[in-house]
Order: structure tokens, then C-alpha cells, then sequence
């Protein structure tokens, strides 16, 4: 990918993170720590111990051993916080036999508030320690009292570590509680777009990895025997096919695994290939064990062995009788177990003695899902005909649940993926939903990053005010641990807070306002499309006080949240499936038999449409007649999606319209007003006569015949393509449409909107 290796040197931050992040450098600090002690007590103190050097003796041994036993029980007691999710599943699991969510929903609101439980700890520890090795046993301090102590400063060093207990109680206190309200919001604010997201990845991931079993070539008459010249001479969509078998579905999803050869002669899917995936490759590749040799393509997949032959498997001349083979494996395998165990055993031995329970080098963010290596529109396309090119089966131009079968351990998994593709559930996949599919998940991707990250901003803003108040109730607790006379301290503090709160009322209530409306309504995200009187916008930014708004012009518009605390505000990414109806007008004659055609025409088109941009049905519903002069009707348009793509929302209203405008045509429907009849009067006895002059009927215009349609040449006019005779386009199946019923539910009743 042209990335260049980073090279890891062994430097002096290294050597720091190494000695306070892990178990053996936290033993290796406290040594060296414990080192000066030990050196002052025996040759300085042991050829001369006067009362002098044992008062100076003590004073270092009991600060350097304080120090020493802090460095090694803060890891431990960090150890400890990390391990207690892990050991209550196992407990869990052993008693029950399953985690039920309601436990994994807590564990993982532990897992985001545990990271300030290790100050508290780290704090008590070392006030616990101090007055063990203090007074209990160097007698530096006396807690009686504390005027008698031999050590002077003792009591005001006792006052500080007290103060910096509580100082680390009421912040992990208040950080405790931002994370508890960061992670409640994204779990009722992000949840299911985080699941639903997570799910299309796992299931576009493994599609992305899957490598179809290649067979060896036969020989052509071309003179292509080998698979350079083949794959040379044969486009990059048609290898798969040319290395493999002659169907997908009647290949045993066992026999389908990728192999290391495959991963080196795929060109084109090779690229795909994420930068953690191929670490992820080389870090499977070390072992302590020796590795199996390569199985040989050029066998018959009913027939594999290794050549040459592991010591842990058979020859190939014994791999057709099992009961040999498995009497001399039971005897191979005892060494194997035994070792393997061992290696496990060293590797869960190294992973706790490198554990990095202070979190010195960084916590590791599991985005679970939102790493991708698809980063724009153009990789996705691509991906898109990757996938396709790999489980389309020759001769047919859509996709069912079984060519995902291969793929997939399972036939559920395989069916639930494939319904990551089908939005409409009509049991097919197009070329056009899966580009659609991996499209608005890449945008998903994105807008939800970028819609954390403006949360968390504004998180950070919201955690800033409640370190205010933390340091306000962190002021009062130090005037009491330093024995300052509160009473009179107090009352100018009194004076100024009540100043305070008339200067800063409307501020303050704009504050919660903000704080309300951005993290309890949450009316939008980063990204979402808003109607917002009258007004089309697009969140570009959310604060906490002012979200910045993007019109269609490029300009930007600046809305406060309390301002928007009282508007009514229509979220297009959160609906549904959104419909509309388009409204034309029809000649008073137009027979109602034409009308019935125009639905059957569009309901036609929609059930065959190859970019699947509609639901497959929609009605004429008749709407008006104005004065017998013509018909009013309305035709629902029914997407398949909301509107939150704007773009695409106009090229799906531009085919329905140009589809109403061809079938229209097609059946003669015009639109004109009636003929109005005119009366002629008798001047001078003003009765009319009984006949107009002219006759009615016949000077009624009639309606055009229906034009000619050139079913040769099939164009494609500003989205919409005429169907074929057949009716069907490309070979696509006919997706089924939906009852009356359901239709009109669509469209929120008979009569349309």
C-alpha cells in the first residue's frame, strides 16, 4: 500500500513506559528505589549509628520504602480493576452458563468508569501505606499527638496526603460521573446506529476476505497453460471464475478456505486488504511451534495431503486407512498437547507480567466496527464490484442467499448478511444495492465519527463545568483538612456568591437549557438533514451552546440551542422510509380505463426498476375534478429510503417524473379545460335558443393516439429507462409488489398524504 514501516527504537520515554506500565519494571523500579536505602543503612549508618544518623537513616529508608511499595501496589491494585469484568463473566458463566445483556450492559459501564477508580486507589494506598511506615514502624509521627512527633513536619506532610486523597476523591468523583453520562448518552444516542453499522461491517468484511477455492487450470488450446498467462489473458472480474469451479452453491462451504497461495496470487483483491489485516497476518505467523508445511494446489480437493508430510499427520500413502493413522496419532498427539499447553501457559504468563494496568502507554480504542479501510466514495465503489464480480454466478445478473452461503460458517450468518444488501426483501441483490449498500455505509461511518467527536466536544465543555463545582466543593474540604477557621472565611465568600448569581442567572439558565435540549432531546447528530422552518439544513457541527447548520447555497447558519429548545425540528435521517406524491392534471374526458393502465405501466416499471430506487407499487388515486373543466390526480412516489441523501432524493423524483412523462405519452393522457358552451339570446325577447350554433360533440377535440415506441434502442432519460418488451431489464427478476392495503398504509391512507 506504500505505506513505509515504522521503525521502533529502543529510547528513553520507551524505558520510562516500560518500568511504570508493567509488572517487572514496576519490580525493577522499586529495587532501584529500595537501592539508596539499603546503601545508607550499611556503610553509612552501621560503622558510626549515632542518634543523628539513625534519625537521618530512618527518615530516608521510611520515604524510599514508602515510594518502593507504592510503585509495586498501584500496580496490582490497577491489575486488580482490570480483571474484576473478566472474573465476574467467568463466575457468571460457570454458575449460569450464560451473560445475560443487562450484565454485559453494566460491565461495559464499568469498563468506561474504571479508568478514575485508580486515583482513588492509587490515593488510599498511599495514605494507608504512609501511616504504616510513618507511625507504626520508623515512629516518625504521632497521631495523638501530633507535637510530640520526632519528625517536625511530619503533621503538615500527614495534612497534605490527606488533602491529596480527598483532592483525588472529588475529581475521579466528578470524572466518574462525565463518563457515566458520555457513556449513557451514546448508548440511547448511538446504540443502534453503532449496532446496525457494526453488523453491515462484519458482514462486508467477511465478503471482502472471502477467497473462492481455486482448482488447477486445464490446459487450453490457446497455449494459456500456466495461471500467468491465463490470468494475464483474462479480465480481473472473470478469474474467480477461470481458477474455479463451474458452480458456487455446489461446492461444500468446508472445501472453500482460503489458502496462503491464493492471498499471493490475488491481484486485485489483495489491495483491498486492510493494514490491520496484514498485521494482523503477521503477527499469526509467529509461533513458538514450527509451522505446517503448505498444502499443494496441484492435488484433487477430494484427495488433499501434505507434501512433504508433517510429523504431525499422516503420509499420504495411510491417509485412506484411519485406523492406522489414528493409533500412530495417539501417540504424536501426547507431545503436541503438552507442548501447546505449555505455550499457552507462557503466553498468558507474559501477558500478565506486560499488562499495562496504569494505562501509561495509552488506552486502546476498540471502535468495534468503525475501523475500515474503505475512506472514500471511489474505494467503495470498488469494493462494491469486488464483491460482486466474486459471488455472481455466470449468466445472471443478481445475487440470492445461497452464492453467500461459501462464505460464511453458517447458513443463518450467510442469510443475515445478505439482508445487510436487501433493503427491500424481495430475496435478490443488483449490481446497484450492493454499490448503494457499501455507499451509505462508508457515509454512515463517517457522519457517526464526526457526530462523536462534536458530542464529545461538547462533552468536554460539560466536564469542564462540573470540574468548576468539583473544585468549589474540593475548596471547602481543604479549609476543614487545614484547620482554617471556616466561619469567618465564609462570609465574604457568601457576598460574592450571591453577586454571582444575579450576574450570571440568564447565563446559567441558558446553560441548562443547552445542556437539556443537546444531551435528554437530542433532536439531531452531526450530519442528519433538518427541516427547520421552512429551512433545508444539514448539521455541520453541534456544540454545547450553538449547533452550526450548512444550507444547500454553501452558506452557514448559527442556531442556539436554547433557541432551538423551542422549534419543531423534522430529522430526515431518522425516518423511515419517506414518500411523496406527484400531482398532474388530466383532461375531463380521459377515460378512467387509461388511468388504471398509467398504475399498471408505473407499477411495472417499479417492480423490474434495476437501480431499486422505489418500493415496488404505488396508485393513481383520483384527487379532484374542478368544475368538470379536468381531473386532478396524484401519484404516490414511494422510496426506498428517506431523504436524507438530498441528491439522490432529486435523481429518484426526476425518473419517477420522466417514467409518469413516457407512459403518459405512451397511453394519449393530455390535459386541457373543457369546452365551455356559449347560449345566443334573442335581443329582443331575450329567449335563448335552443341550440348553440355550434355543435358540441363534434367540435371536441379528440384524443391523441398513443406514440410509436422504439423498442430497438433503449435509452436512458434523466434516470429513467424504458423496460424492454418483456418488461423485465437485464435479466432481473420481478420484485413482488404490495397489496392495497399495505400500499396505502405508505402513503398514509387511500387518498395519499
Amino acid at each position: 500500500m506504500g505505506v513505509k514501516k515504522k521503525e521502533r527504537k529502543f529510547g528513553f520515554i520507551r524505558l520510562i513506559k516500560l518500568l511504570f506500565s508493567t509488572l517487572i519494571g514496576s519490580t525493577i523500579l522499586s529495587g532501584l528505589i529500595v537501592t539508596p536505602a539499603l546503601i545508607v543503612h550499611f556503610y553509612w549508618y552501621k560503622p558510626n549509628p549515632t542518634d543523628h544518623r539513625k534519625y537521618v537513616r530512618d527518615n530516608v529508608e521510611a520515604w524510599l520504602f514508602w515510594a518502593a511499595a507504592n510503585v509495586s501496589i498501584s500496580w496490582g491494585l490497577a491489575l486488580i480493576v482490570d480483571i474484576i469484568p473478566a472474573v465476574i463473566r467467568f463466575i457468571i458463566g460457570l454458575t449460569w452458563g450464560h451473560v445475560s445483556e443487562a450484565i454485559k450492559s453494566r460491565l461495559e459501564m464499568y469498563s468506561s468508569v474504571k479508568e478514575p477508580i485508580k486515583p482513588v486507589l492509587y490515593a488510599a494506598s498511599c495514605w494507608v501505606s504512609w501511616v504504616i511506615i510513618f507511625v507504626h514502624i520508623f515512629k516518625l509521627y504521632d497521631m495523638d499527638d501530633e507535637s510530640t512527633s520526632r519528625a517536625a513536619y511530619t503533621p503538615r506532610v500527614y495534612q497534605v496526603i490527606e488533602f491529596l486523597f480527598f483532592f483525588a476523591l472529588i475529581i475521579c468523583a466528578q470524572k466518574m460521573l462525565s463518563h457515566f453520562v458520555a457513556f449513557s448518552f451514546h448508548r440511547t444516542a448511538y446504540r443502534e446506529r453503532l449496532q446496525e453499522v457494526q453488523e453491515a461491517l462484519k458482514a462486508i468484511e467477511k465478503l471482502r476476505t472471502y477467497r473462492p477455492k481455486r482448482r488447477h487450470p486445464q490446459k487450453s488450446s490457446f497455449g494459456r497453460s500456466t495461471p500467468i498467462f491465463s490470468a494475464l489473458l483474462t479480465p480481473a472480474h472473470e478469474r474467480d471464475h477461470f481458477f474455479g469451479g463451474r458452480s458456487r452453491p455446489g461446492t461444500p462451504g468446508g472445501s472453500r478456505a482460503a489458502t496462503p497461495e491464493e492471498h499471493c496470487t490475488s491481484s486485485d483483491d489483495d489491495r483491498d486488504a486492510t493494514l490491520v489485516a496484514r498485521k494482523r497476518k503477521g503477527k499469526a505467523r509467529r509461533s513458538w511451534l514450527p509451522r505446517e508445511d503448505k498444502p499443494d494446489l496441484r492435488v484433487n480437493t477430494a484427495d488433499q495431503h501434505k507434501y512433504p508430510p508433517s510429523p504431525l499427520g499422516g503420509s499420504p500413502s495411510n491417509s485412506g486407512s484411519p485406523a492406522v493413522g489414528s493409533r500412530r496419532r495417539s501417540f504424536d498427539d501426547d507431545p503436541a498437547v503438552v507442548i501447546h499447553a505449555a505455550t499457552q501457559a507462557a503466553k498468558a504468563l507474559k501477558t500478565a507480567m506486560l499488562h499495562d494496568a496504569r494505562n501509561i502507554q495509552g488506552k486502546d480504542e476498540d471502535v468495534n466496527g468503525l475501523v475500515w479501510n474503505v475512506s472514500s466514495s471511489y474505494e467503495a465503489k470498488r469494493l462494491a464490484r469486488s464483491i460482486w464480480h466474486t459471488f455472481r454466478e455466470p449468466g445472471r445478473t443478481y445475487l440470492i442467499p445461497r452464492d453467500f452461503y461459501p462464505a460464511f460458517p453458517t447458513a443463518a450468518e450467510a442469510e443475515a448478511a445478505f439482508k445487510v444488501f436487501d433493503k427491500d426483501n424481495n430475496g435478490d441483490i443488483s449490481r446497484a444495492e450492493v454499490k448503494t449498500t457499501l455507499l451509505k455505509v462508508y457515509k454512515e461511518r463517517r457522519f457517526l465519527s464526526r457526530s462523536m467527536r462534536d458530542v464529545g466536544q461538547a462533552l468536554t465543555t460539560l466536564d469542564n463545568v462540573l470540574l468548576v463545582l468539583a473544585l468549589i466543593i474540593l475548596f471547602f474540604v481543604s479549609l476543614s483538612i487545614f484547620g482554617v477557621n471556616i466561619e469567618s472565611s465564609l462570609t465574604s465568600l457568601y457576598t460574592i456568591g450571591i453577586g454571582a448569581s444575579f450576574i450570571f442567572k440568564n447565563s446559567a439558565s441558558s446553560a441548562f437549557d443547552a445542556i437539556m435540549f443537546l444531551f435528554v432531546t437530542h433532536p439531531f447528530d452531526t450530519g442528519d438533514r433538518c427541516f427547520i422552518d421552512d429551512e433545508n439544513l444539514v448539521v455541520k457541527k453541534m456544540g454545547l451552546f450553538a449547533t452550526i447548520f450548512a444550507r444547500a447555497d454553501g452558506t452557514e447558519t448559527y442556531y442556539f440551542n436554547s433557541m432551538l429548545f423551542n422549534k419543531f425540528i423534522t430529522n430526515a435521517r431518522r425516518s423511515d422510509k419517506t414518500a411523496e406524491n406527484l400531482t398532474m392534471q388530466v383532461a375531463w374526458r380521459t377515460p378512467i380505463e387509461k388511468l388504471d393502465q398509467l398504475e399498471k405501466c408505473m407499477n411495472n416499471w417499479l417492480q423490474t426498476e434495476e437501480n431499486r430506487w422505489f418500493q415496488p407499487s404505488t396508485s393513481v388515486t383520483l384527487q379532484k375534478i374542478d368544475y368538470q373543466r379536468y381531473l386532478e390526480i396524484t401519484i404516490g412516489i414511494p422510496y426506498n429510503s428517506n431523504w436524507q441523501d438530498w441528491n439522490l432524493r432529486l435523481q429518484r423524483k426526476t425518473a419517477f417524473h420522466a417514467a409518469v412523462n413516457y407512459y403518459s405519452r405512451q397511453l394519449g393522457l393530455v390535459a386541457y379545460n373543457s369546452t365551455i358552451p356559449v347560449a345566443y339570446a334573442n335581443p329582443e325577447t331575450l329567449e335563448v335558443a335552443p341550440m348553440t350554433p355550434g355543435d358540441e360533440d363534434g367540435d371536441m377535440p379528440e384524443s391523441p393516439a398513443p406514440e410509436p415506441v422504439d423498442r430497438k434502442e433503449r435509452s436512458n432519460w434523466m434516470g429513467f429507462q424504458p423496460p424492454p418488451e418483456d418488461g423485465i431489464p437485464s435479466g432481473m427478476r420481478r420484485r413482488k409488489a404490495k397489496s392495497k392495503k399495505a400500499m396505502f398504509r405508505t402513503f398514509g391512507g387511500a387518498d395519499g398524504f
